[in-house]
């Protein structure tokens, strides 16, 4: 590798404290990147919350983060966090309004910063690509990355064909987190405006950290801890509608024996929890958990369910983290057909794949698992072959490389039927 560099990350999700969900996989690449020796530094628009953002803040591991005001007062600043963009629009549009000052607030301050940096990461197309964008032909080395929600997002914008070529046009490198967001995103390039930009869209498989799915307490402990005596189901992820932690609760119902642990928070917490009484399931709410607990989650479970729908205005998720992540810990994985998920879950091999959104069918993935120990030593052993290829070690230095930041070899192993891998 070359000599360390300074690299910006523009983003529009970070964890705001040890163990906060938001942007962890932003964190984990950012981390990645001092581990490797380069200097750091993350541009995310400031939360209404305080954030433990501070320099000699442990946790952040080197990482810098600058934080960037964009309304006030500062309770005002509600559209990014929480729920997550595209969730907290569908809850109050008037949101909206906030989406030109926001962008206006990342271009000044990556305006500002970036004559310092050697390469810039950007995470979402919207709005964070599109601010590094407009520095024009002065930006350094861009390696915009496009998730699935913000890809969505863009296709219902007016000129959605035009923006997402202005948006290629100024980034070296688009880099999907799984197939089905480079497909869609070239859907919306359209047949002409494709020709001379598909090239430069990669594949950028976001990566895992071993060391934080080590659990530090035994499988045993953790089970007594939570009382369960059976088979233990586990959903990690925010508590909004495209998760569909619903579908998994409506799954287990009048399932002797099987309990579904919960871990996460969000605005349809109180609606799955009259869901779960009146349905009598045995649920578990755990609320959101740090990673710590989130290693202890996945070692004391006997399957991660993750039954992401695909919603009525046709968003879907890309490739929830909490899939390799289940892998690597070894815990067999029931998933939704949709998204990028399919793309690594292969059904009976790595996992068990199901229609997104039906119960009846996640039901009875789930009981095969219960009453197949053989079939869950299988698959988990197929999935901790999977997640091995994804971890920030192996990915990261496809990233140098998309920045230009030295000859290294492309990575991304664990793609299957997949296009140029970074």
């Amino acid at each position: 590798m070359e000599r360390p560099r300074r690299i910006g990350v523009v983003t529009t999700s970070f964890p705001r404290w040890r163990g906060d969900p938001a942007g962890a996989f932003v964190f984990g690449l950012a981390a990645a990147l001092v581990r490797r020796g380069h200097e750091v530094e993350v541009v995310v628009p400031e939360p209404r919350e305080r954030a433990a953002w501070g320099r000699a803040e442990p946790w952040l591991r080197g990482v810098r983060v600058d934080a960037v005001p964009y309304a006030r007062p500062r309770r005002l600043e509600a559209l990014f966090f929480g729920a997550g963009v595209p969730d907290n629009l569908a809850r109050n549009p008037a949101l909206f309004a906030l989406a030109p000052l926001a962008v206006a607030a990342l271009w000044s301050a990556v305006r500002r910063r970036s004559p310092s940096w050697d390469a810039v990461v950007s995470e979402w197309l919207i709005p964070s690509s599109l601010a590094v964008g407009l520095l024009g032909a002065e930006r350094p080395k861009h390696l915009a990355i496009a998730h699935s929600g913000d890809v969505h997002l863009l296709g219902r914008l007016p000129f959605a064909g035009a923006l997402a070529a202005h948006l290629a046009d100024r980034a070296d490198r688009i880099g999907c987190v799984a197939e089905a967001v480079r497909d869609e995103l070239v859907e919306i390039l359209g047949p002409k405006r494709a020709c001379g930009r598909t090239d430069k869209l990669v594949l950028a498989p976001m990566g895992i950290d071993p060391a934080s799915l080590a659990p530090a307490r035994p499988r045993d402990a953790v089970r007594e801890e939570l009382g369960i005596r059976g088979f233990a189901i586990l959903f990690l992820g925010r508590l909004v509608p495209i998760k569909g932690a619903d579908v998994l609760i409506d799954a287990v119902a009048g399932s002797a024996g099987t309990t579904a642990l919960i871990a996460g928070d969000g605005p349809a917490r109180a609606e799955l929890e009259r869901r779960g009484r009146t349905g009598g399931v045995d649920v578990r709410f755990l609320g959101a958990v740090d990673e710590p607990r989130r290693a202890e989650l996945l070692a004391a479970c006997d399957a991660v369910a993750v039954p992401s729908r695909v919603l009525r205005d046709g968003r879907h998720e890309g490739m929830p983290l909490v899939v390799l992540e289940a892998m690597f810990a070894g815990a067999p994985v029931v998933a939704s057909a949709s998204g990028g998920i399919a793309e690594i879950v292969r059904d009976g091999e790595t996992g068990l794949l199901v229609p997104p959104g039906d119960a009846t069918a996640l039901a009875a993935a789930l009981a095969r698992l219960r009453e197949d120990p053989a079939l869950r030593a299988r698959i988990a052993s197929g999935g901790r072959r999977v997640a091995a290829s994804r971890t920030w070690a192996e990915i990261v230095p496809g990233i140098e490389q998309a920045l230009g930041l030295g000859e290294v070899a492309a990575v991304g192993r664990g793609l299957t039927g997949a296009g140029p891998t970074i």
